[in-house]
């Protein structure tokens, strides 16, 4: 049921998406012509921002399958590294934190031989700002009008927040299902455990033999 409302809500993103370039032409009179370079190059980065979005949401429904997860499971520390936003050793404001980020986002980690990045939105958003600043270079050297510019980086922009958005909700779907899935487990572990000792207390009698009472005196 979760995989569906999730693959649901991607349909629906997609849907609108399509509908807004389609809009593009009506919203911007100067958008025009679909041939041109910064057409092209709003269009290339949507559908790379897609992408990006996709892979992250694969491979977070692939580490929850059985199989990864209970691989995962065995070493906490690396699942915990994957799911959680990396540590940086320089504060946000400082110039060399983007770059560092990034490239904490990008390291590898392995599991069942499957080479994971960082699942955290945050990484999200770094790999999407990093693609996202590709394409304002890209779009300011074009011959489009400040106007075309400014309407497609802000066009760009929200689609980002957007799929941020989208991957947070199902993020933290996963992982409150992971945690249910661990407690459900933990509760099945201990009422079995219960009915082991309540089979081994059966062996004993509830009665004392010959005796008159079961007070002491």
């Amino acid at each position: 049921m979760l995989l569906i409302r999730m693959h649901f809500k991607l349909i629906t993103l997609l849907l609108i998406t399509l509908i807004s370039w389609n809009l593009f032409p009506r919203l911007a009179s100067g958008l025009t012509d679909r041939n041109s370079q910064h057409i092209r190059e709003t269009a290339n980065v949507i559908v790379k921002q897609n992408q990006l979005t996709n892979e992250f949401q694969n491979n977070l429904h692939l580490l929850h399958t059985e199989e990864y997860f209970n691989e995962a499971r065995k070493d906490l520390q690396k699942y915990h590294d994957l799911l959680k936003p990396p540590r940086i050793a320089f504060s946000s404001t400082d110039s060399r934190y983007s770059a560092n980020l990034l490239r904490l986002c990008n390291d590898v980690i392995e599991i069942s031989s499957y080479e994971f990045k960082n699942l955290s939105s945050v990484c999200l958003n770094q790999r999407l700002q990093q693609n996202f600043i590709e394409f304002s270079t890209k779009l300011a050297e074009s011959r489009g009008t400040i106007e075309e510019r400014e309407f497609l980086t802000n066009k760009v922009r929200k689609a980002n927040e957007v799929a941020v958005d989208f991957y947070t909700e199902n993020y933290s779907a996963y992982i409150l299902h992971s945690q249910y899935s661990e407690i459900k487990k933990l509760l099945e572990t201990m009422n079995t455990k219960l009915y082991d000792v309540f089979m081994e207390v059966k062996k004993y009698p509830n009665k004392l033999p010959n005796a008159t009472t079961t007070s002491c005196t």
